[in-house]
């Protein structure tokens, strides 16, 4: 980025002198050289800029069944959840399997198992958060639910909250959980892939960001808390199409979002409250047929991807 910035530069200096008179004309040889030549020093100094650490790889896990996602433990232990609702623990160098026992998991398509992340009192209360789907073919939707571990196993993972939200689709279910600093958690819920529309419905759960507390219940300053209708109330972002990324940037003090879009179209956002993130009405994507999803790749009202 550095480099074609820095090459933008350059060519604007060279091509802004006057297309008339002889000196234009012999500058040209020169200019020609003094840009090889400083092409050369720049790559130079961009090797030499490169980072000195050596990375290796090691083998973490070996014949895992979908995996979705992975935390690292305290104490070093790792957990990797599959989609068909089982936990690989892998703790001093010995590698285990459990099945949780969730409430209707529904393993098709997209679904099933999916995030898994610590509580923020981990250390005292070992509890553990997950993002699962539940339901059947004609009604599903994404849900939250916590166990303990005990180091060995889980007991009964319990629903905090339920996507208000079914669908008759198995996909696009988002899923990915994340908590914030003042320990609510944000976690991502998709458009079911067949309700992309839904996305700019603030009271529908799909294609949205949402907001709760660890208990379950809705925190009171969440974008939409004063919305005559309850589904509203969790919103904390809309127009998404399937986010499966949320990182917190702890020094600019920013959520992160990485979301898949169509052919073409996936996005990396910063997430602010209330903010409409644009699909489908904004999008560089197609459709997988190449169909054109929206003519429009901004809007009034509407959040530009920052990639």
């Amino acid at each position: 980025m550095l480099k074609m910035t820095w090459l933008s530069q350059l060519k604007m200096k060279l091509f802004s002198y006057s297309s008339k008179g002889l000196r234009r004309k012999q500058r040209i040889p020169y200019l020609i050289w003094f840009t090889l030549l400083s092409l050369c020093a720049f790559n130079a100094n961009a090797q030499a800029a490169l980072p000195k650490e050596q990375y290796r790889t090691k083998t973490l896990a070996t014949q895992l069944q979908s995996p979705w996602s992975m935390v690292e433990l305290p104490n070093g232990t790792w957990l990797i959840t599959e989609r068909d609702g089982h936990v690989v623990i892998i703790k001093n160098n010995e590698q285990s399997r459990v099945k949780l026992n969730l409430e209707r998991l529904y393993v098709a398509g997209q679904g099933g198992l999916l995030d898994i992340v610590l509580s923020p009192d981990y250390n005292d209360s070992k509890k553990i958060i997950f993002t699962y789907a539940q339901g059947d073919a004609s009604a599903n939707r994404l849900v939250i639910a916590k166990a303990t571990f005990d180091g060995a196993n889980f007991s009964k993972p319990n629903v905090i909250y339920k996507v208000a939200t079914d669908k008759n689709t198995p996909q696009h279910y988002a899923g990915r959980a994340l908590v914030l600093p003042d320990n609510t958690l944000l976690f991502s819920n998709g458009d079911g892939f067949d309700f992309r529309e839904q996305a700019q419905v603030i009271t529908s759960h799909l294609g949205k960001i949402l907001r709760i507390n660890l208990n379950g219940s809705t925190p009171t300053d969440n974008p939409f808390i004063n919305h005559e209708n309850p589904n509203a109330h969790a919103v904390y972002s809309l127009g998404h199409r399937n986010p499966q990324g949320l990182v917190y940037d702890c020094d600019t003090q920013q959520i992160v979002s990485h979301e898949h879009g169509p052919a073409g179209g996936d996005e990396l956002n910063y997430l602010s409250a209330g903010t409409n993130y644009g699909w489908p009405v904004i999008t560089y994507g197609k459709d997988y047929s190449q169909a054109r999803i929206s003519p429009f790749t901004e809007y009034k009202g509407m959040q530009k991807p920052s990639v």
